[in-house]
């Protein structure tokens, strides 16, 4: 099968035009307490708080400190009494300094015990907001990992605490999300009473109060890409609350840059670990890179490349790559673009008109010879295909998917057939649980004429994927060449159910149907018919030939030898099809009115017209209510009928052009 690039495939770019996105993350704060006595206190990085950011430096400008000692946690605590975000910042923050720096462990200890003791000489259970410091602190103290801190009695301290913080005011969001970060940071502590609950789960709680503070909703993100652990579904959460802080607070310009920048971290964390971006995470990027540069030509570029690619906002796709190529006219990777938004929104000439002009400013641009390629195989022109598919082979010849591709069309347009098999072969060899490139191999034997192998091959695609329409669609091809015409059908009809838009499978029903009707009735009439090995795929000489769909017809008319017809060669057959033109015959004044016969004078026999086939076979059509027409200029049957299709259920392609009232349509030569 050949593998649409437009369809399937975001192009692998190794061009360094293209943008990228390569800003560097901040350094994470992951410190290690020192050992004392083999004993290592437990990596401050684990606790979910210290990787939360609080918005402090955004939504409290004046709240400034060179550095955080006991001191300056002392005036927090005692002043910002309401500002939980500000006290949940000093406590982490201070913590995880004199327990990540140089100091020894015993020291690091005395400074916790200073800010400990401070916090429960004031604790007073009427006030909320030590009570909220005392379950903080020691949910960071159980994280801490310190021999002389008992870290489970800590983290149901912690838990306590926060528990009687909801009591006390159960409607408060900022209890409920902070509450969510205590059981995050102690999920992986060996206690019972945590494993009853999802960190996630209350996070969603928080959100259904309607708090219309930017702060709350950007720590929601911040914590929501805390606990994420790489998993994009998170990721997307985090930055639509992080949207949401934006739209309540649009003139926050330190807001904008900061969602920005943690933007741009997340697509470093995707290529470090080089798996491919989510769509949304793309395109925030660049929405912001456009926003911040409305002449960024670049990144008009990426985005329309990024809705194209993807299939989405086509429109939208289509108006940033004409905006970056009217900022950068002559640039062949933003040509290129335009080329595929164009294809995308069906304008086929503009589309191969621009990727030519991208070919001629860079004839090296692999992503131009890989999608004109695709596009002149959908125009059937596969001698340009090929060129292109040979210029990328030649730069790649361990290449896969080229090699796929370049084998596929050479199979489907009977070209250097033993080197579409060869090409299939090293494709396979690569990728061998591919189903694709497996049902390019197939062909490739089909077209070889090696039907047992090409047998072999399509089974063992379709147990690896059976969902792919087209898998059935060619096993349907190799049964029909086996003489099994039902189970030809039968696949067949499977295939476009799962793939309607396969190329000529709506044809090659109907042609089966056909095919299986008329083999029936001339059996049920004592009249012989031939296997279809015995006339397709070979002259009359013996002399093979590779297979076609041309084939499915001439098998038709080899069938209506033997109603007493005269014989007709597969050539006059395949020349026929491109030259015969289908026009709508105007429909009759009234019920049983005679069909205008057509223009050039020529007679058209109906086969259930009496004075051209016998009896049987004119019953035989008006029951089912085919009619098939017979053209003697070109020796061709043509036949066409609305209940002729999948199960009776899917349309022919020629029903629009058929008159509804006679079912008739006429042949006009060229």
């Amino acid at each position: 099968m050949h593998k649409k690039i437009f369809d399937f495939i975001f192009i692998k770019n190794g061009n360094s035009a293209r943008l990228k996105l390569t800003l560097a993350c901040l350094a994470s704060l992951i410190v290690l307490l020192a050992a004392i006595s083999g004993s290592q206190a437990q990596n401050s990085g684990a606790n979910i708080s210290a990787r939360i950011d609080f918005g402090v430096n955004i939504f409290t400008p004046h709240f400034k400190f060179d550095e955080i000692d006991f001191t300056s946690v002392k005036k927090v605590l005692e002043s910002d009494t309401k500002n939980l975000p500000v006290r949940a910042f000093m406590l982490s923050s201070y913590v995880n300094n004199i327990a990540g720096g140089t100091k020894s462990i015993n020291e690091s200890a005395l400074e916790l015990e200073k800010v400990l003791s401070f916090i429960l000489l004031r604790y007073d259970p009427q006030r909320s907001e030590t009570c909220f410091d005392r379950g903080y602190l020691y949910m960071i103290i159980a994280n801490l990992g310190y021999q002389n801190y008992n870290s489970r009695i800590y983290a149901l301290m912690a838990l306590c605490d926060m528990a009687a913080l909801l009591q006390q005011e159960p409607l408060n969001p900022y209890y409920h999300l902070f509450y969510t970060v205590v059981y995050a940071s102690l999920k992986d502590q060996d206690i019972s009473e945590f494993k009853l609950y999802d960190p996630l789960e209350e996070l969603k709680k928080s959100l259904s109060f309607e708090v219309t503070d930017p702060q709350f909703h950007y720590i929601v993100g911040s914590t929501f890409l805390a606990v994420a652990q790489n998993s994009p579904d998170i990721h997307q959460l985090a930055y639509a609350e992080f949207m949401q802080a934006v739209k309540l607070a649009p003139k926050n310009r330190a807001l904008k840059e900061k969602v920005f920048k943690n933007l741009i971290e997340l697509l470093a964390e995707y290529d470090e670990r080089k798996i491919k971006k989510p769509l949304w995470l793309e395109e925030s990027a660049y929405l912001y890179l456009i926003e911040k540069d409305q002449d960024s030509a670049a990144a008009h570029n990426n985005l329309g490349y990024l809705y194209t690619m993807n299939n989405t906002k086509l429109d939208a796709g289509l108006e940033h790559c004409k905006k970056a190529i009217a900022l950068d006219p002559n640039n062949p990777v933003y040509l290129h673009s335009l080329g595929c938004a164009y294809y995308k929104n069906r304008d086929i000439k503009k589309a191969v008109a621009t990727l030519k002009k991208a070919y001629s400013l860079n004839p090296e641009l692999k992503e131009v010879h890989e999608h004109l390629s695709e596009i002149y195989l959908q125009m059937n022109d596969n001698e340009s295909a090929v060129r292109h598919l040979e210029f990328l082979l030649a730069q790649d010849t361990s290449d896969a998917l080229i090699n796929n591709n370049y084998a596929y069309v050479l199979a489907e347009a009977n070209l250097k057939l033993e080197t579409a098999l060869k090409c299939s072969l090293n494709a396979v060899k690569a990728e061998p649980d591919n189903a694709v490139y497996l049902d390019t191999l197939a062909w490739a034997y089909f077209k070889n004429s090696m039907p047992k192998e090409a047998f072999e091959t399509i089974e063992k695609a379709i147990k690896i994927d059976p969902a792919l329409g087209a898998l059935y669609m060619h096993k349907g091809d190799f049964l029909f060449y086996d003489d099994k015409i039902n189970e030809a059908l039968d696949n067949y009809n499977r295939g476009f159910m799962l793939d309607p838009a396969f190329p000529g499978a709506v044809e090659n029903i109907a042609m089966l149907k056909s095919i299986k009707a008329l083999r029936d009735k001339l059996a049920a009439m004592k009249k012989s018919f031939p296997k279809v090995q015995q006339v397709v795929c070979q002259d009359e000489k013996g002399v093979k030939r590779p297979f076609s769909y041309d084939e499915y017809d001439f098998y038709f008319h080899k069938l209506f030898e033997q109603a007493g017809f005269e014989p007709v060669k597969f050539e006059a057959v395949k020349s026929a099809k491109k030259t015969l033109k289908i026009s709508i015959e105007p429909p009759a004044a009234e019920a049983g009115a005679a069909v205008k016969p057509p223009e050039n004078g020529q007679e058209k026999k109906l086969l259930n017209d009496e004075n051209s086939v016998g009896e049987d076979i004119m019953k035989f059509m008006n029951t089912t209510g085919e009619v098939i027409f017979y053209d003697k200029t070109f020796e061709v049957i043509l036949k066409s009928t609305v209940e002729n299709s999948v199960n009776g259920g899917a349309k022919s392609t020629l029903e629009d052009e058929i008159n509804k009232t006679s079912g008739e349509i006429k042949l006009e030569q060229k």
